[in-house]
């Protein structure tokens, strides 16, 4: 008869606490490495506070980007600057330098979030008969009688397909009716560093995704 051999209950304890020692080294690890990426991102998070305890958006320089008119009619300057020391916010403006006459600058309300990624188009015969600029983003439309410059650019915003003029339906149809026959001269895209306009020669006029549809 063939002797069986037999484990030790010493041995078997060894093999018992040899086994839990090698458990707990790798939750050990397994925790000190979630320490450290916690660590990782709570310094990125300070650092960011920091930045933004120092940032000063006066101290940020305005992009320009040139946008040429047809028919001799001059040129506007998209003028862009960070309104936040992370996040994709911005201040913006236009400087109309029309041939023959000193610049005008005309305010537009601040891009609240998102990259920039603006249509623009020239209307022969918009606002009272006028040249009129036209500027589509996800946030609206921004009007530029050319003729008689606003101070502030008019905005329309848009909400499920409907635009609105300050909420002021009977004034949006007017406008509207006389930007129905817009020419599309390209856009400011800013998507991909640096903001540049790209004209209606190298893209095709792309669709906009408006925030309130």
């Amino acid at each position: 008869m063939a002797e069986r051999q037999t484990t030790s209950p010493s041995r078997r304890w060894l093999w018992i606490v040899a086994i839990g020692c090698g458990a707990l080294a790798c939750v050990m690890l397994a925790l000190l490495a979630v320490l450290a990426v916690g660590g990782g991102l709570a310094f990125l998070g300070l650092r960011e506070w920091m930045q933004g305890q120092n940032w000063n958006p006066d101290d940020e320089p305005w992009i320009e980007v040139a946008i040429p008119f047809p028919d001799d009619w001059g040129q506007v300057i998209f003028l862009r600057q960070s309104a936040h020391p992370f996040l994709a916010e911005y201040n913006q403006k236009l400087r109309l330098e029309l041939t023959g006459q000193p610049p005008v600058v005309v305010e537009m309300p601040m891009n609240v979030g998102g990259s920039t990624f603006t249509n623009v188009y020239w209307v022969a015969e918009g606002v009272d008969g006028h040249a009129t600029l036209q500027l589509i983003d996800h946030w609206g439309m921004y009007v530029v009688d050319l003729e008689d410059p606003p101070a502030t650019a008019l905005w329309l915003t848009r909400f499920e397909g409907v635009w609105r003029l300050n909420g002021a339906a009977e004034k949006t149809d007017a406008l509207l009716e006389a930007l129905d026959d817009p020419e599309y001269l390209g856009c400011l895209n800013g998507k991909q560093w640096p903001l540049r306009f790209v004209p209606a020669s190298e893209a095709p006029e792309a669709e906009i995704d408006f925030v309130g549809d």
